[in-house]
């Protein structure tokens, strides 16, 4: 049982095809919304399709990379061409990084981790806003974390991508707050 309806909304999760993504899109089908899952893995999202499915939802496996700004476009308009009007969008998809001191931190393993954790969420952002604007309405729930509060040992790119996703997220919520969307991350 859930307590809240979200029948007739359509939802994009990235990061939909293990963990905590895939709770959120099993989650927001039992609450009634019918569920883009963006991922990787095309196995594992097939499956969570299946899931979705039996729950009496629709729902679309989007195989992608959300490094790619491109492939973020292709996603949104994929879940609007066959599920409809994108009214809800998680940016889950994520990766925690080397756990070592900063200073043996690799610049490669910076770089992958602010990509992945950072620049991910600011392209799917920067996709499916405009439909929302168009709709004047619309949800979008950035995962972030405490280590963006407060920073963890040995995590810096973790930590500082995470900051950075606070950040993005009350930028973008201020921008359109006045559009009946909602911007908050968790």
């Amino acid at each position: 049982m859930t307590s809240f309806d979200l029948s007739g909304r359509v939802a994009l999760v990235t990061g939909a095809s293990r963990g905590i993504g895939k709770g959120i899109a099993l989650g927001l089908a039992r609450a009634g919304a019918d569920v883009a899952c963006h991922g990787r893995d095309a196995a594992a999202l097939n499956a969570i399709v299946d899931e979705i499915t039996r729950l009496g939802r629709r729902a679309i496996a989007i195989v992608g990379d959300v490094t790619d700004a491109s492939a973020a476009t292709i996603a949104v308009e994929r879940t609007e061409c066959e599920l409809g009007p994108l009214n809800l969008a998680v940016n889950n998809a994520g990766v925690a990084g080397q756990n070592v001191p900063t200073v043996q931190y690799t610049v490669e393993e910076w770089k992958r981790v602010m990509t992945i954790n950072l620049d991910g969420q600011f392209y799917c952002c920067k996709a499916v806003v405009p439909g929302m604007i168009a709709q004047n309405y619309g949800r979008v729930v950035n995962i972030a974390s405490i280590a963006g509060k407060e920073g963890n040992p040995n995590a810096p790119a973790y930590s500082a991508s995470k900051a950075g996703v606070i950040s993005l997220t009350k930028s973008l919520a201020k921008e359109t707050a006045d559009k009946d969307i909602s911007v908050n991350c968790i």
